[in-house]
């Protein structure tokens, strides 16, 4: 269940994936829901948006009280100094922008006095109270580069050094060294 030196452990994996999952639905609901004419459709995917985003907000306290209790893994062999330098900046920006997303999207929605509940969501009420561009949609296009650097590395070392992703439970991925 805990993490060894050489790879995440369970808990952290299910963290990690089941994060991965809801973030890799909310961004094009995002997208689709800030596009598209008003109508139910539109409140629906704000309802759907709120409700995963207190989700991922959960899970991201509890991945970091997580990562104060188990210990991680060592660095990935052959790692130049500059590289694990990025390595843990791009990972502490993993685990903070979600807190800062989660917030600015729950300012959002007490300044347009719907409380935080997704039923009481109106992108009507939204729009009124929020100015373009605005820090929810700021922090989302860094944390989406910040996603793209993530995996482009890991699957540049992946195919380059070592099996980096059995480390968080991708066994049927290996490639050869």
């Amino acid at each position: 269940m805990k993490s060894t030196n050489l790879n995440y452990g369970k808990i952290a994996q299910a963290f990690h994936w089941i994060s991965a999952l809801l973030i890799f639905t909310m961004l094009p609901m995002g997208f689709t829901m800030i596009n598209i004419a008003d109508g139910d459709t539109k409140t629906t995917l704000y309802s759907i948006h709120v409700t995963i985003g207190l989700i991922v907000l959960a899970l991201t306290i509890f991945r970091i009280i997580w990562s104060f209790i188990d210990q991680k893994p060592d660095m990935l062999p052959d790692m130049p100094p500059w590289r694990e330098f990025v390595f843990k900046a791009v990972h502490v920006l993993l685990y903070a922008l979600p807190l800062v997303l989660a917030f600015s999207g729950i300012k959002m929605l007490l300044t347009a006095e719907l409380g935080i509940s997704p039923a009481n969501v109106s992108p009507e009420a939204i729009s009124l109270v929020v100015s373009q561009p605005n820090l929810h949609g700021i922090v989302s296009m860094i944390y989406i580069a910040l996603l793209l650097a993530h995996i482009g590395g890991i699957m540049s070392y992946q195919m380059t050094k070592s099996d980096t992703l059995s480390r968080m439970g991708i066994t049927w991925l290996k490639t050869k060294q």
